[in-house]
């Protein structure tokens, strides 16, 4: 296996890394046991902002099959008033010091939910801990953006362990790993043929903009999104289908004198919609 060269930043070795951090992941998952009685829960709320918030994206929507009760994530600094004793609030900060977050926590403990949290530390590690909530520990040294395998790997094994969804997505999880492994070797390849590096010379100068389908690809859309804005420091959007057919789609008819400073990324899934 070849080794990730070395970058000022580190940017490149940890997202080259990146099936090594789902394999930390798993681990931590697995050896974590809840300390706390979860029976009862009828919605689940998933606190967090930036790159902790995106964890809960990507848990929604690989568990929407299998989760009978809703979830919701919020990116926000208040609970909704329906939260209450049956909601269980899940929250998340790379840092343990997102104000949002933070606030998130406090309106938990007001309404009475059942609370829990993922951190590397930090003020919300301290007062999960003083509480008496269950608290997973993850490893700092990331960039939160760069800590998506620790912010949402974890916490599936913990809603596995309360009861709420089956096993299945971790098995499909595990499997992943190996696939990654494999295809980060040509990603990371020199340029003529690595087509990674032919997507983004054809990105490069231009404003990206990425579509997915709901419930789907919509997630990778949005993490691309912020991945293009804090890594690359560029301006970047997104939107999903089918809702863009019904708005957006009528505006880009009318820029075409703009639209070559665009570049457009669809993303498609085996499972889309055939409309």
């Amino acid at each position: 296996m070849s080794k990730a060269p070395f970058t000022t930043n580190k940017m490149y070795e940890m997202i080259y890394r990146f099936p090594e951090q789902m394999e930390k992941a798993e681990n931590i998952g697995k050896q974590y046991s809840p300390r706390n009685n979860y029976s009862g829960i009828k919605k689940i709320l998933f606190a967090g902002m930036g790159g902790s918030a995106i964890g809960g994206d990507l848990i929604r929507v690989l568990i929407q099959d299998d989760l009978m009760i809703p979830l919701i994530v919020i990116r926000d600094y208040f609970l909704p008033k329906w939260a209450d004793e049956s909601t269980l609030v899940l929250c998340s900060s790379y840092s343990g010091n997102t104000e949002e977050t933070l606030s998130i926590y406090s309106s938990a403990k007001e309404k009475n939910c059942r609370v829990a949290g993922i951190s590397t530390g930090g003020e919300l590690s301290s007062s999960l801990i003083a509480d008496g909530f269950d608290f997973i520990k993850i490893p700092t040294g990331y960039q939160p953006r760069a800590a998506l395998g620790l912010s949402f790997i974890p916490i599936l094994y913990l809603l596995n362990k309360m009861q709420l969804i089956s096993g299945n997505i971790l098995s499909e999880i595990s499997n992943s790993i190996a696939r990654i492994y494999e295809k980060r070797e040509l990603y990371s390849q020199p340029e003529e043929i690595n087509p990674t590096y032919h997507l983004a010379k054809d990105i490069n100068g231009k404003i990206p903009v990425m579509i997915g389908s709901a419930l789907k690809t919509e997630v990778i859309a949005r993490r691309w999104k912020g991945q293009f804005c804090e890594n690359s420091k560029i301006v970047a959007f997104h939107n999903e289908l089918p809702e863009m057919n019904h708005n957006e789609v009528e505006g880009w008819g009318n820029i075409t004198d703009f639209t070559k400073y665009f570049s457009l990324i669809w993303l498609v899934d085996n499972d889309d919609y055939e409309r």
